[in-house]
């Protein structure tokens, strides 16, 4: 690999026009050079392209709404670095995040690698600190790549779509090669910020589900956890109140559990649903 090979980072979005101006805006100004952005609009119907547009030095590409996965395969399809990048498009970063990021790659330490720290964008939202206002520090090994050696990606097959909101773990899966964390690089995060966004966000995370192949047991689970709900709810809001030292949040995380624990549930529900129906 050549001294600083091209990174291409590639960005799926789908109806992001609240978040995408500051993420384009933050790697633009990258200090690695050189640089391929390419973003995937997945079908958007708000002003995510309108926006994007305006970014001469970045590559759009277009595709039905299929998930971020699908785009992710797409964007690298048509990149040309050795160096591929994945990020979402409601994350922000630091000047020096992909130099940071890729050094351990070009240094022949890796195949690729993560981010170490992940700091929480809206924390000025009563319902993103529910999730937790804090700063994410990953430890240890980790399952999902940033970056990765665009020869090693082609090489497991891309990521597999049908897996939802976990289909980035799929990398790690085929190539059985854990990413390491690449030291200084920090990245900031927005939490969903409303009920709605809560709900559907963790009823995706549930149809990401893994189901086993006895259906049933999955069954049992998703029915004891919604047994055990008021449970985590009380366990959870107690932390909040420690955590945030404010008392209100004995009243917002419940209502908050109730939506994030409902959608998970109903989630694995649909995606059990769904493999019976397929079948």
């Amino acid at each position: 690999m050549i001294k600083n090979p091209i990174v291409s980072i590639v960005i799926p979005a789908y109806n992001e026009e609240e978040d995408i101006d500051g993420c384009v805006r933050t790697l633009v100004k990258q200090n690695y050079k050189p640089l391929e952005i390419i973003f995937v609009d997945d079908g958007s119907k708000d002003k995510t392209l309108e926006i994007l547009r305006k970014y001469k030095s970045i590559k759009i590409l277009k595709q039905d709404h299929k998930g971020p996965g699908a785009a992710r395969n797409f964007g690298v399809s048509k990149s040309k670095g050795e160096i591929i990048v994945f990020v979402d498009a409601d994350m922000e970063f630091n000047e020096d995040y992909i130099e940071k990021l890729v050094k351990p790659i070009l240094e022949g330490k890796t195949i690729g690698t993560n981010h170490p720290e992940e700091i929480v964008k809206n924390q000025d939202n009563i319902w993103s600190k529910c999730w937790g206002r804090r700063l994410t520090t990953f430890q240890g090994d980790f399952a999902i790549y940033r970056a990765i050696k665009k020869d090693k990606f082609l090489e497991a097959g891309g990521f597999d779509p049908s897996r939802g909101y976990a289909d980035d773990q799929t990398l790690y899966q085929k190539l059985q090669v854990r990413p390491i964390l690449a030291e200084g690089a920090v990245c900031y995060h927005k939490n969903p910020g409303t009920l709605k966004e809560v709900f559907y966000q963790n009823r995706w995370i549930g149809e990401s589900y893994k189901i086993l192949k006895l259906p049933f047991i999955s069954l049992i689970f998703a029915t004891i956890l919604w047994l055990l709900i008021p449970f985590l709810i009380i366990i959870k809001a107690i932390n909040s109140v420690k955590n945030e030292k404010q008392i209100k949040f004995l009243f917002y995380y419940p209502i908050f559990g109730i939506f994030k624990y409902a959608g998970f549930i109903l989630g694995v529900y649909r995606k059990i649903l769904k493999n019976r129906v397929e079948k």
